[in-house]
């Protein structure tokens, strides 16, 4: 996996990224290889662990520590509170007193009550007038919770065996379109489901300022647990659309740059993020030593990525205390030169004045990215925040929520507000081409809503499409900003509810786009730069039926395969395409996801699929390793018996050789034809040169159909300088072919094919020696011998032709090493010799040149030969025929194993002396 962006070398990525992004290390052009489990994206469902949510903090609202307070019904009346309890002295207007008691909680820590006394009046316990001294969690760690004097619950039996659970996804909480968000809202309910709502009232003794909460319903009538149930904390859970439409889908592309050619992808089989691009060496994917990483957003040009991390063991405890960026959640910009920009937290201190001061500063736990602007200098999404003033008066359902965010470099995380004014929820799901405009969706009095902001208005509503009830969410904003896409609700179907896309313009305010049938639902995902071009999907959501749209103001809603049709594109019977995510500059690129896998549709050409189409331009790989057999074969087959150890009567020779080869293993089929001649310079040397024609195919049916086809040259010079029985070989064999090379890759649901004709150069030199007759075993002579081979293949630049997506490919160069070790046993039987040989091939070294070019008016591409280095061991049988006193067959057949594959070859070789 490599980064991307042709104008600039490649990078290698080793981010180590723990909580906060550090040591991060960047040289040469290397791979990352994906070596991550895979994982679940948790939401904040809990704090403490052990009580599920904003828990066992003070008064200990855990429904295993606060249980069995009934009404005073007597002047004593007990109540345990965890482990412990205290007991009342006396009840009505009398007042009580309760010296000490402590609850402990294994997990979070423990609650530390002392000395307070008050009055109670009609069942309830009113801490009104109380005085409270030293009132703290006590966790494993300084930065723990602390619950605050100046806090007192009107109705204390209102919290009486309360509980806290984590609502599952709903449709309603689909709140941006490809990430999983830290979006987090509570709400109080109490036994029958009904929302209750925190009351706070604050009164004034003297110098000291105290703040009472109960809950009531919309009526304001004050719950209590005797006659209503216990309440419960209930967690909302945040989801994206694409993850709930495809849940199990491989990938999908989350951007695309505002030219098209570069994809985002995002992968849950590879559980990672990377650039599908004209850029890429392959893939480029950040992978911290713990957790995960996803990437976001891209800026228009491509330049940037924003994304997020997560830690290992990210989440919420009491134990290792609730600190500014704590949830293991942040964010980052990566540059294309490889500089990893922190986003940080948030942070804002203040104090609070109320029995003695106290903490009121508000910061972010965590920050989620979900959009960069297309210059790249703004990064936008939700914050994590927390609130220590509504925590320390015990307000759990405002202690703790998600805000919308800007980021930029001059003034760091920046917070949006929300549109109920009071901090409930809120997150930013896109900004425009400067970072200007921002949209996105906030809780506001009338309930979700969609929202546009600038610096100069803040935040504002967007309203919500007619029907249904009260629900918008803003997903996208064109590069201006003056046009906003999203979705709102506008009815129910067997009470689930129903969506539309809309168009949102400061003239028209929000539009609906349409929908399928009256049964069916339509969301637009993303809306082009140029502000011409909506996309989305549309169907029924509850069944996941659904199929891509593209928008127009002259067309309309259309589906993407329509498009395509009307554009030229030829396209399968039935074939669907189902959610459209993102979408170009000016509307002719976009991209998306099926329930199996990413796409991306151009208008004209068809549909590619980045997981399947990068590997097809690796297809010259194949080209260069056929070559790479072919040479093998020519230095390896007739010719492994060197020209000096052949015993002629006369001083000149003549050979035929014909060699063939079948490699099972990648359907590759090689055979050559050669003739040539020898003769000896002097009584220790001889020299040969031939002259052959070979040929080589591949055929996989629907994925390569490679050929070479070519002449070459064979030269040899044997050496007996020391004794006989030493022969020094040195070879040379240097080829020009022909080649026809098919490309295939799916295309809208059928596969395509795009050929080439490059020119294929091959030299390769080997020297050997060979120790002839060094022992005897049974009745074989044992020859050992070494070699040491060297080739080198060039393949010109070529353009292909055909296919929807023909490619243009630069020049390329393979160079290997090779040490062979061989033992070659002979024994001499009637008219003939017997042979067998065996050797182990090691290759040394191999070094790829990338492979480069551009899918033609598309993208530039800059990927890696990942072919690896082979090791081999060879069995052969080879029968000398004298057929005259100076005519010798020779039939040779071998086989060869690399790893689990055997490839068979033959060779046929006469030789005459002269």
């Amino acid at each position: 996996m490599k980064f991307f962006l042709s104008a600039f070398t490649s990078l290698l990525l080793v981010l180590v990224i723990k909580q906060a992004h550090a040591d991060v290390t960047i040289s040469g052009s290397v791979r990352v290889d994906i070596a991550q489990t895979p994982f679940t994206l948790r939401g904040v469902d809990s704090i403490t662990g052990q009580s599920n949510g904003f828990l066992s903090i003070a008064p200990s609202l855990s429904s295993s520590s606060l249980s069995g307070f009934n009404s005073f019904s007597g002047s004593t009346t007990a109540f345990s509170l965890g482990s412990s309890s205290f007991t009342t002295n006396s009840y009505g207007a009398a007042n009580f007193s309760v010296n000490s008691f402590i609850s402990n909680n294994a997990e979070s820590g423990s609650l530390l009550l002392q000395s307070f006394s008050s009055a109670s009046t009609n069942n309830s316990v009113d801490f009104s007038t109380t005085s409270l001294t030293s009132t703290t969690i006590l966790g494993s760690s300084s930065n723990a919770f602390t619950f605050m004097p100046q806090a007192t619950f009107a109705t204390f039996n209102t919290y009486t065996s309360i509980s806290s659970e984590k609502d599952g996804l709903d449709l309603l909480d689909l709140v941006t379109k490809n990430i999983t968000t830290i979006g987090l809202r509570t709400r109080w309910e109490d036994s029958s489901g009904t929302q209750l709502y925190p009351s706070l009232s604050t009164s004034t003794v003297g110098a000291n300022t105290t703040t009472t909460i109960s809950l009531t319903d919309r009526n304001s009538t004050t719950h209590d647990w005797n006659t209503n149930g216990a309440a419960k904390l209930v967690f909302d859970n945040n989801g994206s659309v694409i993850d709930y439409l495809h849940p199990a889908t491989n990938s999908s592309i989350t951007a695309l740059s505002s030219s098209g050619s570069l994809a985002l992808v995002s992968s849950n089989v590879e559980n990672t993020s990377y650039i599908f691009s004209p850029f890429d060496i392959k893939r480029v994917a950040i992978f911290p030593s713990s957790g995960t990483s996803r990437f976001v957003d891209i800026s228009g040009n491509g330049t940037k990525v924003a994304g997020i991390n997560f830690s290992e063991g990210y989440g919420l405890s009491l134990s290792s205390g609730i600190t500014i960026g704590s949830s293991g959640i942040s964010g980052f910009i990566l540059d294309d030169d490889g500089t990893l920009t922190e986003l940080g937290n948030y942070q804002s201190t203040n104090t609070c004045n109320g029995v003695g001061s106290y903490d009121c500063s508000i910061y972010s736990l965590g920050i989620a990215p979900t959009s960069i602007s297309s210059d790249g200098t703004t990064v936008v999404g939700g914050a994590l925040m927390m609130d220590r003033g509504a925590l320390a008066i015990g307000d759990l359902v405002n202690a703790m929520y998600t805000g919308g965010f800007y980021w930029n470099s001059a003034s760091g995380i920046n917070l949006l507000g929300d549109l109920s004014g009071s901090n409930k929820f809120s997150i930013a799901n896109a900004t425009n081409e400067d970072g200007s405009v921002i949209v996105g969706t906030s809780e506001s009095s009338s309930g979700m809503e969609a929202f546009r902001w600038t610096a100069a208005s803040g935040m504002t509503a967007l309203g919500d499409l007619s029907g249904g009830g009260f629900h918008s969410v803003a997903l996208d904003v064109s590069n201006d900003g003056s046009k906003v896409i999203g979705y709102g609700n506008v009815g129910s179907n067997n009470s689930l509810p129903l969506y539309e896309g809309f168009l949102w313009q400061s003239a028209t305010g929000m539009v609906g786009l349409g929908r399928p049938s009256t049964s069916a639902s339509s969301m637009a995902l993303a809306i082009s730069g140029d502000g011409n071009v909506v996309v989305g999907t549309q169907g029924d959501l509850e069944s996941k039926s659904v199929a891509a749209f593209r928008w127009t103001s002259s067309n309309g809603r259309e589906l993407v395969t329509d498009w395509l049709t009307n554009t030229g594109v030829s396209l399968p019977a039935g074939y669907t395409l189902n959610t459209a995510t993102t979408v170009n500059n000016d509307g002719t690129i976009i991209g998306g996801t099926t329930n199996t896998e990413s796409w991306i549709a151009i208008a004209g050409r068809g549909v590619i699929y980045p997981d399947s189409f990068t590997p097809s331009l690796i297809s010259p790989v194949s080209i260069t390793d056929q070559s790479l057999s072919l040479f093998s074969l020519s230095l390896e087959g007739a010719h492994h018996i060197p020209l000096k150890t052949l015993q002629l009567k006369k001083d000149h020779c003549f050979w035929v050789n014909g060699d063939g080869a079948d490699k099972d293993s990648d359907h590759t089929r090689t055979s050559l034809f050669e003739i040539g001649g020898c003769s000896d310079i002097s009584n220790s040397a001889r020299f040969g040169l031939g002259i052959g024609k070979s040929f080589t195919s591949k055929d996989i049916h629907n994925l390569q159909d490679h050929s070479l086809n070519g002449t070459y040259i064979y030269s040899e010079l044997g050496l007996t300088p020391y004794s006989d029985n030493v022969v020094f070989t040195l070879s040379a064999l240097e080829g020009n072919w022909k080649s026809s090379l098919g490309r295939y890759y799916p295309n809208a649901g059928a596969y395509d094919l795009s050929t080439g004709t490059p020119d294929i150069h091959n030299r390769s030199v080997k020297l050997r020696a060979d120790y002839l007759n060094a022992f005897s075993y049974a009745d074989f002579s044992i020859t050992p011998s070494v070699s040491y081979t060297k080739t080198k293949t060039h393949i010109d630049s070529y353009t292909e032709a055909g296919g929807g997506f023909p490619a243009q490919f630069d020049e390329q160069t393979k160079r290997t090493t090779e040490l062979r070790l061989g033992l070659s046993a002979v024994k001499k039987i009637e008219n003939g010799t017997l042979r067998i040989l065996l050797d182990r091939y090691k290759e040394l070294s191999r070094d790829n040149s990338n492979i480069s070019g551009e899918v033609i008016d598309w993208m530039y591409f800059d990927l890696e030969d990942t072919s690896k280095k082979q090791d081999r061991n060879r069995f052969g049988v080879e029968f000398d025929k004298k057929l005259d006193n100076d005519l010798i067959m020779s039939v040779l057949v071998s086989s060869s194993s690399t790893g689990d594959y055997i490839d068979k070859a033959a060779a046929i070789s006469f030789k005459y002396g002269f």
